[in-house]
């Protein structure tokens, strides 16, 4: 596991983020590896500066692994640096997000997204529901997945920062 703390993200960690979340946009939405995002595709550099939750990062010495936002009980980020994955930085910034949004925290992911889905359960979330979203720039429809957790089974520890 790197080593790393969890801290608020401010506007001059922007950059990184956006690189970390380009980087692992591709794997999300099934794109192989030299396939570019279409262009009409919503970036987080558009939807950053009007957010209006809160975001943390796993920050390393000059690095970012990765970095999870939240609004009220909503998980609406979780990103890892590719080179990251299965590597415990998602656990740990979904287990802090999850401390601070408490019981009914819930999260939207794009369905088949194995990895996440593994993730997400592990810490006691359940699959809710499924529909269909229009991604733009993409031709057919995606599937999504609505998870939510009200039973706190892992909850971090005071001090915990990792």
């Amino acid at each position: 596991m790197p080593n790393f703390i969890l801290k608020s993200a401010r506007e001059t960690d922007w950059p990184a983020m956006i690189a970390i979340h380009r980087r692992a946009r591709k794997s999300e939405l099934g794109l192989a590896e030299d396939a570019s995002i279409p262009a009409a595709l919503p970036d987080l550099e558009a939807t950053l500066p009007g957010f209006d939750g809160f975001i943390w990062l796993a920050q390393g010495m000059n690095q970012l692994f990765g970095f999870v936002a939240v609004r009220g009980k909503e998980i609406v980020w979780l990103y890892v640096d590719p080179d990251y994955h299965r590597a415990g930085v998602g656990r740990a910034l979904l287990r802090f997000a999850m401390t601070k949004c408490g019981r009914g925290v819930h999260a939207t992911m794009i369905a088949g997204n194995a990895p996440a889905l593994a993730l997400y359960r592990s810490l006691g979330f359940n699959l809710v529901s499924s529909d269909t979203v229009t991604v733009p720039g993409f031709f057919a429809p995606k599937s999504s997945w609505r998870l939510e957790c009200h039973d706190l089974r892992y909850p971090l520890s005071p001090g915990e920062d990792r």
